[in-house]
Formats: structure tokens, C-alpha cells, sequence
């Protein structure tokens, strides 16, 4: 049986979030995606059986990448507002850089491809803000809500700031950045 190329493997993800982002999740299909990685459909039928795989191949990838670098840096002796600075910068500056894998994590949160077992892979990389956030509220910082209402909450000031400025081809400018961390900051402190 031969190898599986990490190149091709990569030329199939690169084209996947390119489709996703220009047509959606469900407007893609294998045989635009081959056409898109240049390859013969059959070519991506022997790296993933289905769409279904390869899209939950990919989040599988996105996930882990988004995790380690958003919690980069990461230091738990650190002051809760301090670190959570540090892992909101790199939330937004993660979106704004990798706007095609955000964009498609997004669809995939929101979609039927995704595999429960392969869901269970975001909550594990969250583990570190879930951290964060039970120490804020132990050291009655932060607001006590449900971890999840928390992230959603951050999550959604992030993203629609990054979704805005990536389609009116603006800039995140340091002031804007300050703006909304201390939004969001407010938003979840106690």
C-alpha cells in the first residue's frame, strides 16, 4: 500500500478552505475541491472516502493549530487579566492572519459534518481559557457564569470585529485592539 503525501494532503486542505470560504461548507463538493487542489477525483478519493472525512480531517487540524496558538505565551502564574490580554490578542490576531481556517472552523461549529467525537476536540482545546476563567471566578474577578456563556461571549466580540475588518479590507489598528479588549474584559469581569 503506498504513503499517503503530506503535500497532496496539504493541496487538498489549502483548496477545502479556499471553496469553504468563497461558496460555504455545504456549496463545496470532492470534485471541486480535486479540481481546485488539481488532482483527479479519484486522487482525493484515495487520501478521504467522503467529503464528510475530509472536512473533519481538516477541523481536526484547524482545532489543534487555533489552540496552540492562541494559548502561546500562555502562563497560569500570570495575573488572570494579564493572561487573558495575552490570549485575547492572540484570538484576534489569530482570525485576522488565518482568516480561511476561522472562517471555516466557524461553519464546521455550526454544521452536521462535524463528528461528536471530533466536537469534543474543541472543548479539550479550550481547556486552558476554561483555566483561566474558573481562576478569575475563584479570586471573584470574573463574572460566575457558565464557562461556555463566557467563551461564546468572547468569542462572538472577536469574531464579528475580525469578520468586519476582514471584508471591509481594514486593518486592526492598536487602538481598535484596546477598544475591544477592554469591551470584552468588561463584559466578563465581576
Amino acid at each position: 500500500m503506498r504513503q499517503k503525501d503530506d503535500k497532496k494532503i496539504a493541496q487538498i486542505f489549502s483548496a477545502t478552505l479556499q471553496l469553504v470560504e468563497q461558496n460555504g461548507l455545504t456549496g463545496i463538493t470532492m470534485c471541486d475541491i480535486s479540481k481546485a487542489a488539481n488532482l483527479a477525483t479519484g486522487t482525493l478519493y484515495i487520501y478521504f472516502k467522503n467529503k464528510e472525512e475530509l472536512i473533519n480531517a481538516l477541523f481536526v487540524e484547524c482545532r489543534s493549530e487555533s489552540a496552540q496558538f492562541y494559548f502561546k505565551n500562555h502562563n497560569t502564574a500570570d495575573a488572570v487579566e494579564v493572561s487573558f490580554r495575552k490570549l485575547f490578542h492572540n484570538i484576534v490576531q489569530y482570525r485576522l492572519s488565518h482568516f480561511e481556517k476561522f472562517v471555516f472552523l466557524e461553519q464546521c461549529y455550526h454544521s452536521a459534518f462535524i463528528q461528536k467525537n471530533k466536537r469534543g476536540i474543541s472543548s479539550k482545546a479550550l481547556q486552558p481559557l476554561f483555566s483561566l476563567l474558573n481562576k478569575g471566578k475563584q479570586q471573584n474577578i470574573i463574572k460566575k457564569a457558565d464557562n461556555l456563556l463566557l467563551t461564546w461571549y468572547i468569542m462572538g466580540c472577536v469574531n464579528e470585529t475580525a469578520k468586519g475588518l476582514h471584508y471591509r479590507s481594514k486593518k486592526m489598528s492598536k487602538t481598535t485592539l484596546a477598544f475591544l479588549f477592554r469591551a470584552c474584559w468588561d463584559g466578563i469581569k465581576k
